[in-house]
Parts: structure tokens; C-alpha cells; sequence
């Protein structure tokens, strides 16, 4: 429970019995206030000092910043949760057609998982599959893919072997957001939900993993497109993180 703030003065009392009210004893009732309100919440890198129970603390020195509340009985802060789940890690906006985009400097180690936002514009004239790399492992067939189209009423399920997680058509578009992550047992995977632009609005859902060894982290990634120049001029990607923790 929060510790209720009492007033140093009572204002009604002093009118009433004809007693002036002094700016030094309004200062002091705002400053009494003020400090009450910053034991509330504060944001701060380090513990507040004579804390009360309920105390709220937003702790910046971690990534994200965590969210804790002092407990009174037992003398110590608890976290109530993280304040930011997510953080971005990367944005990459596509100046020139490319064969490729790298994102490096990852710690999949110490993420709960990825989740990427991909727009990419397919500038050639030939249709192109996009595929997601990890590691430096850029051999197609180490990867497979399951997937489900729907366009209309239409169902289409298949399988194939590489790491696709988008397609578009030649000189079309595609968005899709990709979730990323490293399994328990040490396997690359990924869920993909696209949405293509065609002549109407097109659906592709899929899974991924990279089949062939285990993956010790995630610490780079390659998105490259199936045919040359196939990553357009104003594509873009925006990677995010959800912190252990």
C-alpha cells in the first residue's frame, strides 16, 4: 500500500482564524508535494533512496528498462515487468538495387526472439523469392520452408527447399513480418506472414529452419533476393529485439 501524504498546513483553518498565508508556507507544502510525487516514479539508473512501500521505479541501466515496485514488508524492490519489450535494433532503407542486405551485430543469445518488418520492392522483370540467412550459411538447400498461399478462396500448400519468407512478382512489391528466433535444441527458425501486392491482396504464411546442423547464436543475418538486383530502391527493413528479462 502507498503511503498516504499529509499536509504541514491547513490553509481553511489559517483564513478562517484570520492568519496570513505566507509564501514560505505555501513553498513548503509544493516542495513536501514535489518530493512526494518524484518518490512515485522515478526514472533513474539507480535504486531511490529511502524508499516507501508501493514506491515505483522505472531502472534504466537495463535494456529495456525494467519496471519495479518496492515492497515495504520484505525491504526490496520487485519487477513487475520489463517497461519496453520491444527495442529496435536496425533500420536499413534501401538506397540502390541489391542482390543483398546484411544485419550484423546481433546476440540471439541474449534475446527472446526477433521479429523483422520487411517491405521490399522487386525492381526486375522476373518474379523473386526472398530468403532469410543465418550465420554466414548462404547454401540454399541447408533450409526448408513450409508454406500455405491463399489468394480468393483458393488454398495452396507446399513445401520447398530453401529459406523463402516473401515473394514478389517481377516490378511488384511485398511486406511481411518475420518472427526469428533459436530453438531449445539449438535450430534456426522462422514464421513468416506476408502480405503480397498482386492485382489483389494475396496471403502467404510460412515456416522455416535451417535443417542441416544447429546454430550456437544468432549474430548476423542475410536477407538476399533469387534474382539479381532484386532488393529495390526503397525497400526497407526494421529489426526488432524482445530482451530476456
Amino acid at each position: 500500500m502507498s503511503t498516504s501524504i499529509s499536509r504541514l498546513y491547513n490553509f481553511v483553518s489559517d483564513r478562517d482564524a484570520g492568519i496570513p498565508i505566507k509564501a514560505q508556507k505555501v513553498d513548503d507544502e509544493l516542495n513536501q508535494l514535489i518530493t512526494a510525487c518524484n518518490r512515485k516514479v522515478l526514472i533513474s539508473s539507480s535504486a531511490p533512496s529511502s524508499p516507501i512501500d508501493g514506491q515505483t521505479w522505472i531502472d534504466i541501466s537495463q535494456d529495456p528498462p525494467v519496471l519495479k515496485v518496492y515492497d515495504g514488508t520484505n525491504s526490496a524492490w520487485k519487477m513487475i515487468g520489463t517497461y519496453n519489450i520491444l527495442t529496435k535494433v536496425a533500420e536499413i532503407d534501401v538506397s540502390s538495387d541489391s542482390d543483398y542486405v546484411d544485419i550484423t551485430g546481433l546476440d540471439g543469445n541474449n534475446e527472446e526472439f526477433y521479429i523483422l518488418e520487411a517491405t521490399i520492392k522487386n525492381p526486375t522483370g522476373s518474379n523473386s523469392e526472398y530468403h532469410l540467412f543465418v550465420e554466414g550459411d548462404t547454401t540454399v538447400t541447408n533450409y526448408y520452408n513450409q508454406y500455405l498461399d491463399v489468394d480468393g478462396t483458393s488454398t495452396t500448400p507446399n513445401r520447398a527447399n530453401n529459406p523463402s519468407f516473401a515473394y514478389a512478382l517481377a516490378g511488384a512489391s511485398t511486406f511481411a513480418v518475420v518472427h526469428i528466433t533459436k530453438s531449445p535444441t539449438g535450430y534456426f527458425h522462422f514464421t513468416s506472414h506476408e502480405s503480397r501486392h498482386q492485382d489483389n491482396i494475396f496471403l502467404c504464411l510460412r515456416a522455416g529452419i535451417k535443417s542441416n546442423a544447429t546454430i550456437s547464436n544468432i549474430t548476423q543475418l542475410r536477407i538476399q533476393a533469387q534474382q539479381t538486383g532484386g532488393i529495390g530502391t526503397g525497400s526497407r527493413f526494421v529489426l526488432f529485439r524482445a530482451k530476456i528479462g
